[in-house]
């Protein structure tokens, strides 16, 4: 009795034994399931971070070029730019010279018609009635203010110093383009 006694009791602690195995077992199973759908979904997410990461380095490498191209563009646009300023440098050197030269002209028109005024003053000086005189005749009886046109000569200079100063300019536009 004794010998079927412990055979049972070995029997029952290894009937427990393996219901703790088998319990472990199924519980080991589902934990395995879980990570092999875990495993699905790391490996999913793997390959999308793979095509992230390639993508990624496309894009990188599209904005490394832009970035180049537009620097390249904007290197032209200031060497340009440093051309157009040298250009209207030069213009407003050549445009004050022919302003100066337009000046001197005007200035020498001037007081050469200035030199023929008070010529023409010292020349006629019948012709200009007193204030009093001019004022207290009637308006038919006043003598109308005679305008002494310039000399031909005062008019030959000023239109060649007109003509110099547009050709002057005109070399100056020439010169631009």
């Amino acid at each position: 009795m004794v010998g079927s006694t412990l055979g049972i009791a070995l029997d029952i602690a290894l009937i427990a034994l393996l219901g703790v195995a088998i319990y472990y077992g199924v519980r080991l199973n589902r934990q395995i399931a879980v990570i092999r759908s875990g495993r699905e979904q790391l490996e999913t997410l793997i390959k999308d971070f793979g095509t992230a990461t390639e993508r990624a380095e496309k894009a990188l490498q599209s904005l490394k070029g832009d970035a180049r191209d537009t620097l390249d563009q904007a290197r032209q646009s200031a060497m340009k730019a440093g051309e157009l300023c040298d250009d209207l440098e030069f213009l407003i050197k050549r445009g004050e010279k022919v302003a100066n030269a337009l000046e001197t002209g005007i200035r020498a028109g001037r007081a050469t018609s200035r030199t023929a005024d008070t010529s023409g003053d010292t020349a006629e000086p019948e012709r200009r009635p007193a204030k009093r005189n001019a004022l207290s005749a009637a308006p038919e009886d006043r003598p109308e203010p005679a305008e002494a046109p310039p000399p031909a000569r005062d008019r030959s200079a000023a239109k060649k110093a007109r003509a110099k100063s547009k050709s002057e300019l005109l070399k100056a536009l020439q010169d631009m383009r």
